[in-house]
């Protein structure tokens, strides 16, 4: 279940080109992730491995690595990719990842691990995605 939720995640990574932008390829990424973090989708296994973790610590630990250690790993090898290339300026790719994803949906997720989860509108996930995109790309622009 964990690796399905990360290889729907990470398809636009992916299926990423030569054609296709870097803005596209992140905005696509934010809408699946944000899809993933809001109701009903929430943080549903997360909670529940963070409920178990005092008593399943090797659980805990192996939905990490398959899950969100796995998700940002994908994500740093295209911003590397990315990098390399020229297109955003920065020295740690898994940084940049984890910065990226944080600000796409930090908020939203730790609202919905406290059972405050935040209402998105499915006609708002592509534009919140598309502006997280945007300023992650100019705040890292060569």
């Amino acid at each position: 279940l964990v690796q399905r939720r990360v290889d729907a995640m990470t398809a636009p990574l992916s299926a990423a080109n030569s054609t296709a932008s870097a803005e596209d390829t992140l905005t696509a990424f934010a809408a699946v992730l944000l899809k993933l973090v809001s109701p009903p989708n929430g943080s549903r296994i997360l909670r529940l491995t963070i409920q178990s973790s005092g008593e399943m610590p090797e659980l805990a630990r192996d939905v990490f690595a398959a899950g969100p250690k796995a998700a940002i790993k994908r994500l740093s090898q295209f911003m590397a990719q990315e990098m390399k290339a020229g297109r955003l300026e920065a020295s740690d790719p898994v940084e940049a990842a984890e910065i990226f994803q944080g600000m796409t949906a930090g908020h939203r997720q730790t609202a919905a691990l406290l059972g405050c989860a935040m209402d998105l509108d499915e006609g708002d996930i592509e534009p919140m995605a598309r502006r997280c995109a945007r300023r992650f790309l100019k705040a890292y622009a060569p």
